[in-house]
């Protein structure tokens, strides 16, 4: 019965595991969230899991970010900071120690409420029309290594 339990358990990692994160809130592949800081910035933070590319998870905090600046009633913004990276991480477990590489990406922007037009990059329908399609799409995104 227990190694029943084990064989399912794996078998269940190994189907999570061969797809990427997609575009969605937190959850156990990982996901995308926002918020507001004391300093009035906005922290945006995306984890994927080990099929998940740098690419996509700096692409969710940016449509995040654009979403959560359209939510405040508002277009444009600034990038106080910016960091997407493969991150190294290792698993350990009865069963031996499990080394890997997942991405990370964080984005802290100010939202502008005296601007009502700016740069591409940070105008948040651009950004909206630019991107949303691509991150609802997880072939938009194919590792390659």
């Amino acid at each position: 019965m227990r190694i029943k339990l084990v064989m399912t358990a794996v078998a269940a990692c190994m189907a999570l595991a061969g797809c990427a994160t997609p575009y969605q809130e937190p959850g156990f592949t990982g996901g995308v969230t926002a918020r507001k800081e004391a300093d009035g910035t906005w922290l945006i933070l995306a984890a994927g899991n080990a099929n998940t590319t740098v690419e996509a998870t700096s692409d969710y905090t940016f449509v995040k970010a654009a979403e959560t600046v359209k939510s405040q009633g508002f277009t444009c913004f600034d990038i106080v900071g910016q960091y997407a990276a493969m991150e190294d991480v290792s698993m350990g477990s009865q069963y031996g120690t499990m080394d890997f590489k997942k991405p990370d990406a964080r984005l802290r922007i100010r939202i502008r409420e005296d601007l009502k037009t700016c740069d591409d990059k940070v105008n948040a329908d651009a950004i909206i029309a630019r991107l949303s399609a691509k991150v609802r799409n997880p072939k938009s995104y194919l590792r390659k290594d």
